[in-house]
C-alpha cells in the first residue's frame, strides 16, 4: 500500500469513494493539492483533504474503501495530512462530522460549539452549505 499526493488522476476515484458515503465531493478540484490518497496496486482505496484557511484549516472529504477499513489507513492519512498542513503553516484543524465524534476524539480533536468557529471557517462552502447545520464541529490544535 502507498499514501501520496492526490493528483488530477484521482479525482473521479475520490468522488466515488466520498460519493460510497454520502460525503460532499462536487467542490474539492480546487483543493486536490492538500489531498493524500492510499492505493493498493493502483486502486484508491483512501483519501483525506483539507481545506486552507490561512491560519487555519477544514479537515474534510475523509473515507477509506469498506474493504479496507480496521487496516490503520485513516490513521496513517490523518496524519500525514496534519503533518503536511503543519508544515504549510496551518496552526489549527476545524471538522464538522455526523458520524465520526469519536474516532477524531482518539486523536486529540475536542468538541467546539460552531458560534465559535472562525470566520474563514464559516465561510467555507462546507460550512455554510454542505454539512448539515446538526454536525458536530471539532477542533485540534497543530502547533501543540
Amino acid at each position: 500500500m502507498k499514501f501520496e499526493q492526490a493528483t488530477p488522476f484521482d479525482l473521479d476515484a475520490i468522488k466515488d469513494l466520498l460519493a460510497s458515503y454520502g460525503l460532499p465531493a462536487n467542490d474539492i478540484k480546487g483543493h486536490l493539492d492538500n489531498f493524500i490518497v492510499a492505493k493498493e496496486s493502483n486502486v484508491l482505496i483512501g483519501v483525506g483533504g483539507w481545506e486552507s484557511c490561512k491560519e487555519v484549516a477544514l479537515l474534510r472529504s475523509f473515507a477509506v474503501n469498506t474493504s479496507h477499513k480496521g487496516l490503520g489507513i485513516a490513521e496513517k492519512i490523518l496524519k500525514l495530512l496534519e503533518e503536511q498542513a503543519a508544515n504549510s503553516g496551518v496552526e489549527s484543524f476545524y471538522l464538522l462530522t455526523d458520524s465520526a465524534t469519536n474516532y477524531f476524539e482518539r486523536f486529540g480533536y475536542s468538541g467546539r460549539s460552531r458560534e465559535n468557529a472562525p470566520e474563514s471557517i464559516r465561510k467555507t462552502k462546507q460550512f455554510r452549505e454542505l454539512c448539515s447545520h446538526t454536525a458536530t464541529m471539532m477542533y485540534k490544535d497543530l502547533c501543540a
